[in-house]
Order: C-alpha cells, then structure tokens, then sequence
C-alpha cells in the first residue's frame, strides 16, 4: 500500500513524467521543438550571443525552411529564407530597432513597449507595438507553464500585423500561437506541443 501511494504521490507532482518537456533556458543550448496539428515544426535554439533561434519548417518534408535570429522570440534582428540547408541570400532582411539589441525588454506582466523598426534599407519604417498581459497557465501537449500573454503589432502605411503569442519565461522564449492581420483577424495554431525530441526526419542544424 505504501509503494502505490508514494507512486501516486510522485505522478501527481508536476513534471512528474513529462521528461521530455523543456524545463529551463539550458535547454535551449541542444533544441527545443515545437509540432503541431498542421503541418509545421519550428526549432528554438540559443545563441552566444544570447539571441534565440527559430527555425520553422512549413512542412513535413522539411525542404524549405525560415530562420529568424531573435530577442526572446518576439523581437526579430534578421529572418530569410533557406532550401534543404543552405540560406538564400536575396531573402535576407535585418531589423533594428529604437533601443540597441541588448536594451530590448523582456515580456512582463504589464508591459507597453513600441518602436520604429528599420528593415534593411527601405525608407519606410513600420512600428512595433508589444503588450504584456497579466500571467497564465497555459499547456503545450504534455509541458506546462506559466506564461505571459504578448500581443505583437507592426504598423505601416500597407499593412497592419499581429501575432500573438504566450512568453515562457522558464524557458526564455515566446511561443507565437497566432497570427494575421488586424483587418481580417487572426488565424489559431491547432494542437501546439513542446519537446525536447526533434520530429522525425526534421535535420540537424
């Protein structure tokens, strides 16, 4: 009686059994994996620099890929676009921002930040526009946390976009779980789960 109730006890402890999921920034050195429902995977990674890596692969065979070097997964510094590996050049585009690269703020709860954002050499300067939310537990598959709802805005004189995503702070990184613009709404990421094991057949970086 005594080994089945201390059994119970532990697999109701939280993580208890849920090895797989990521558990602190560290684990951002070796990969962290996000599925889902459609047909995308994306690999967070950290950087020396201590930037995040976010690596989203649109399909499953995993041909085409889009790299985004990040602050904290919501901040983009460059993005483009790369076939089986290798980057193509003239996808290339790089963001600055009002505040150098090290200034720009961690999500917390409360927060109203906004910033012109200069993307390569174009004259026209969207604006960025990111509020923090009041924390919330949120799952991922198995692995939850306690996140922090961020809402993330870019503003210019064609286009006015959002995405939505739940910042981690244990983990060090935002999840974006929605996206579209502010005319015509948003569209839900079905079935989100985060990992420690890269989906078969997704490669190395």
């Amino acid at each position: 009686m005594r080994a089945t109730f201390l059994t119970c006890l532990a697999l109701a402890l939280p993580g208890f059994g849920l090895a797989d999921c990521p558990t602190s920034k560290a684990d951002l050195t070796s990969g962290v994996y996000l599925t889902s429902d459609s047909s995308e995977s994306i690999r967070y990674r950290s950087d020396p620099q201590g930037h995040v890596l976010v690596e989203s692969f649109p399909m499953k065979d995993f041909v085409f890929s889009y790299l985004a070097t990040t602050m904290f997964g919501i901040y983009q510094l460059q993005e483009g676009t790369a076939y089986q590996g290798e980057t193509m050049p003239d996808s290339l585009a790089r963001m600055t921002y009002a505040l150098p690269t090290g200034n720009l703020p961690e999500p917390s709860a409360g927060l109203a930040f906004h910033s012109p954002v200069q993307v390569n050499d174009d004259p026209e300067q969207p604006v960025m526009f990111v509020s923090v939310g009041l924390p919330r537990p949120v799952a991922f598959g198995d692995c939850s946390y306690d996140t922090l709802p961020v809402l993330a805005r870019m503003v210019s004189n064609t286009e006015d976009y959002i995405a939505k995503f739940d910042y981690i702070p244990q983990l060090g990184f935002a999840v974006e779980w929605a996206s579209g613009s502010f005319a015509e709404g948003v569209t839900v990421k079905p079935g989100l789960k985060l990992s420690l094991t890269a989906p078969e057949g997704m490669p190395p970086p």
